[in-house]
């Protein structure tokens, strides 16, 4: 049974990233990509892991059918792998299009550091420490400063 969900949490995910990406393909061909679609996309996430966060409080405070439990999270998993394909697709085709010296595979590479990164921390450390909740409000806190950075960075543009 673990196996199994497993694998169909990898896949949902992956289908999302998928979906995500080939958006932002799609918008790349029309020629619609601009860094104000960061900015919205990061907000995106901001407000998809508020909603989380909120569901996880909810959840804690009342006994859900498991079936409903379920489909949050599978639901949640396909949703955050259709936001982060569009962040990562956005900002690499952004990036690449700024800094034409640069190899294609940097911001691959970037993207493989950061989540090496917050998978070992998020799993090992903060997790196990503070819980779902507390590590779900950090993750929130950094995209907060992230859209803040962004939102400046657009207006200096």
């Amino acid at each position: 049974y673990i196996y199994s969900m497993i694998g169909l949490i990898f896949t949902l995910f992956m289908l999302g990233l998928t979906f995500g990406a080939l958006a932002i393909q799609k918008l790349a061909k029309q020629g619609r990509l601009n860094f104000k679609g960061l900015v919205l996309v990061q907000l995106l996430q901001v407000i998809f892991i508020f909603f989380l966060i909120a569901l996880v409080w909810a959840f804690s405070e009342t006994s859900p059918a498991d079936v409903g439990v379920m489909i949050f999270l599978l639901l949640s998993i396909t949703i955050s792998g259709v936001l982060g394909g569009m962040e990562f697709a956005l900002a690499n085709h952004l990036f690449l299009k700024k800094r034409t010296t640069l190899k294609a595979g940097t911001g691959y590479s970037i993207d493989l550091f950061g989540a090496s990164l917050s998978s070992i921390l998020a799993s090992a450390i903060l997790i196990p420490l503070l819980g779902i909740p507390a590590t779900l409000s950090m993750v929130l806190l950094i995209n907060l400063v992230c859209f803040c950075a962004l939102l400046i960075s657009l207006k200096t543009l």
